[in-house]
């Protein structure tokens, strides 16, 4: 017997008495009379779950399956008929584990009338887990002697440090992405220094090469610590070598020699360690509970417990994609806790996806969404190595919007191991909603544009950017970003105390990025600009205020430049940089040729001034352009920076009725304490007629949307 989904092609038959079986057992406690099916009541198809039920039970609430990928199996032989209104699978309280990742496809899908709900059970804790449990009594506490314990240097962790067979059990610690997570937060891998990085060399420090050594791979240890460690064996070092917007991958230290404090690596890919760095695996440096080391060659985990380790449930991921949704649309996930996974926890290559009320934790990513109508709505997001949030969708070339959200999230502590370009969010494509989300406390970027046609508002950025330079806590370093509006955002305390060679700026629009309009926001305290646009055409930035920070419009897409200035200019950037891979500039400009359609002919008509060649006409219209449209219009600035416009900026931009004035002229509601409401007795309403001011109450995350 097979049943289908109108909407499922090639459904899989099932053996006929097992589909009649479970048939009625989901469909028998919701029947209805044939009266109301003759009035097309609508009755929703419940399944429940529990890690106390079994998979050869009848997904009842009183008699629950025992696994998710159970209860969807026996979803699929229900037809559309006996859906009902849609479908709620119910996942009771406890941790459901998954040895592989959890597949959702097209036979999965639900549709407008019969949507799927995979939910927590009135509020209890459901957790998805993709870890291996480390069982607490299979943890030993080493000997006196044990040559790793005795070499600690922190007296509480040698006595609280525990040890894990991690090679006995089968768990595969060698891995890039090995990790250890515990009560939802990441373990450090035994690191120096413990937060921050030991700061290298200035690029103008006259010693820089005298202290790095290309062809032996040995530099001078400037934190001296390295002479205080019995053994180098399986430690590594990581940082931004060279400049502090780039970090390199990590790389063994081969040896140390004491007489000259010169450490031997085994590759830096760089010029030399001229920036930050820090050692990790290093078990003398173990001194904070969740520290850990790993003795690679006996598998053993050492691990820096709190004196009731015993109560805390300590995982490491095994799954490298958690959940996926593969042509499975019109599926929502709600209120269940996903974590622990060496990927991506939720990977959706779907549409009408949502994920919403979620806890998310504990991977290298948290969603990847990739379609249409997506939405990721209400959740917490933490602890992810790397990217939180990876948004892609639309038609670039005709300029079809994916029509995908990201509202209402707390996303924080993201970039764990990847310490810069991975923000909260990262966006590539067309027409996504991105708002009343709050973001922050990440080493890097808060979020990085490379989208187009998008709407950013009303979202709270701060605590960011505090070990990068050259950034911003939004980052939007684009050529064909059009479109994009950044409107309601405040963005505060954008700070790098160690920063060496840029600092960090609010918004940061990159590389002659054009069409961008910033209106309405509100930045505070940033080391860098608190606006900054690298060239680019037809930017627009008014009604903003500033307080600590400026405005800054550099002439980088002016002149076509010679040697290390043409780099930094278009023509000198495509022609170098693109030209020698084959690649028309006018491809990076606006992917795939999109620029030739008649989408954007209608849409973008100043593209259709750039001419059919390789080369950008200087001579014409392009460039000209590129600061004539743009407006610098009606911003306040408290603080002592304001513009910083270069000449052709300042001659070819609309640029006027912008304010100098004091914080307490703004009359903020509380300043001090973060509350940035602009009251109605404000002298920027009296000096600016018609300024539009940031809506702070709107600001952030907000109980009812």
């Amino acid at each position: 017997m097979c049943t289908r989904k109108t909407y499922v092609k090639n459904k899989h038959c099932i053996n006929a008495l097992t589909a009649a079986l479970l048939i009625t057992a989901i469909i028998q406690p919701y029947c209805v009379s044939a009266a109301e099916n003759q009035s097309n009541t609508a009755f929703q198809t419940e399944i429940y779950v529990s890690p106390e039920g079994s998979d050869m039970r009848r997904g009842t609430i009183d008699d629950p399956l025992s696994t998710v990928s159970a209860a969807r199996d026996m979803l699929r032989t229900i037809s559309d008929d006996e859906l009902g209104a849609g479908a709620v699978i119910y996942l009771r309280e406890g941790v459901y584990t998954l040895e592989s990742t959890l597949e959702f496809t097209a036979e999965d899908s639900g549709n407008k009338n019969f949507p799927i709900t995979y939910k927590a059970y009135n509020g209890e804790n459901a957790v998805i887990d993709g870890g291996v449990t480390l069982v607490n009594e299979d943890f030993k506490k080493p000997a006196a002697d044990d040559p790793y314990v005795s070499r600690i240097k922190d007296p509480d962790a040698r006595r609280n440090v525990v040890m894990y067979d991690l090679k006995t059990a089968g768990i595969d610690y060698t891995g890039v992405n090995f990790a250890v997570f515990y009560g939802g937060e990441r373990g450090t891998l035994a690191r120096y220094p413990n937060e921050q990085f030991v700061l290298g060399f200035n690029y103008s420090d006259s010693e820089i090469t005298s202290n790095y050594d290309l062809s032996t791979n040995t530099f001078y240890d400037k934190s001296q610590v390295v002479k205080t460690w019995k053994s180098v064996e399986g430690v590594q070092i990581k940082g931004n070598f060279e400049i502090d917007w780039s970090m390199s991958p990590a790389t063994n230290l081969v040896s140390y020699d004491a007489s000259t404090n010169r450490v031997k690596v085994e590759n830096v890919s760089v010029n030399g360690i001229s920036g930050r760095y820090y050692y990790s695996n290093a078990v003398e440096e173990i001194d904070m509970v969740g520290e850990y080391y790993v003795d690679r060659e006996n598998g053993i985990l050492y691990f820096y417990a709190p004196e009731n380790y015993c109560d805390i449930r300590i995982s490491v991921p095994k799954t490298d994609v958690l959940i996926s949704f593969d042509s499975a649309d019109n599926i929502t996930l709600d209120g269940i806790v996903i974590e622990n996974c060496k990927g991506t926890l939720i990977d959706i290559k779907a549409d009408n996806v949502t994920v919403q009320n979620c806890v998310i934790r504990c991977g290298d990513s948290a969603v990847y969404s990739n379609g249409y109508r997506n939405k990721i709505l209400n959740n917490e997001i933490y602890h992810t190595g790397s990217t939180a949030i990876n948004l892609l969708g639309g038609d670039i070339i005709n300029l079809i919007p994916s029509n995908s959200v990201i509202s209402n999230n707390r996303i924080h502590d993201f970039g764990d191991i990847s310490r810069v370009y991975a923000g909260a969010i990262y966006a590539a494509g067309i027409g996504f909603k991105i708002s009343h989300n709050e973001i922050y406390h990440a080493p890097h970027t808060g979020m990085q544009n490379l989208a187009m046609e998008m709407i950013v508002e009303y979202n709270y950025f701060h605590d960011l950017c505090y070990e990068g330079g050259d950034a911003g806590a939004i980052y939007d370093g684009t050529w064909r970003g059009n479109g994009n509006v950044f409107s309601n955002n405040v963005i505060a305390n954008i700070t790098n105390p160690t920063s060496i060679y840029y600092t960090p700026n609010g918004y940061y629009c990159d590389d002659g990025g054009g069409g961008k309009t910033f209106i309405s926001n509100i930045c505070v305290n940033i080391d860098g600009d608190a606006i900054f646009f690298g060239g680019g055409p037809s930017n627009i930035v008014t009604d903003n205020v500033i307080v600590n920070s400026g405005i800054r419009y550099d002439q980088r897409a002016y002149y076509p430049g010679t040697g290390t200035n043409a780099g930094w200019t278009l023509t000198g950037r495509f022609d170098a940089e693109l030209m020698s891979s084959g690649l028309n500039w006018k491809w990076m400009l606006y992917g795939m040729d999109a620029y030739a359609s008649k989408a954007w002919s209608i849409h973008f008509p100043w593209t259709m001034l750039l001419k059919t060649t390789n080369v950008v006409d200087l001579n014409d219209n392009f460039v000209p352009y590129a600061f004539g449209d743009s407006r610098i219009r009606n911003n306040v600035f408290a603080s002592t920076k304001g513009t910083q416009l270069s000449n052709n900026v300042e001659r070819l931009a609309n640029i006027r009725d912008n304010l100098d004035c004091t914080v307490e002229d703004i009359c903020f509601a509380d300043f001090e304490n973060g509350n940035y409401s602009i009251g109605f007795d404000s002298k920027i309403y009296h000096i600016i007629p018609g300024f539009r001011a940031c809506d702070f109450a709107k600001v952030g995350v907000q109980h009812e949307n």
